[in-house]
């Protein structure tokens, strides 16, 4: 006797999404973190070497100044 249809039906497997990205996507943020990790400890490094209160302001303003700038001008 077959039983056309049970009370049990499990729900139609979704696909998914390629494996691939989410690694990709890790990846990707794992790079971005450890590229703001060296860029933040190497401007602490730069204000460090200040010799004076001036000397570490005008460091600020430098990299106060850096950060304004775009990072990449390219011509198409």
């Amino acid at each position: 006797m077959a039983l056309s249809g049970s009370w049990f039906s499990p729900a139609p497997i979704a696909p998914r999404s390629s494996g691939f990205r989410a690694v990709w996507r890790r990846i990707s943020d794992y790079l971005q973190l450890n590229d703001w990790q060296r860029r933040v400890r190497r401007e602490e490094a730069y204000l460090a070497q200040s010799a004076s209160l001036e000397d570490l302001e005008q460091r600020m303003r430098d990299l106060d100044r850096d950060d304004r700038r775009p990072r990449f001008i390219g011509y198409f």
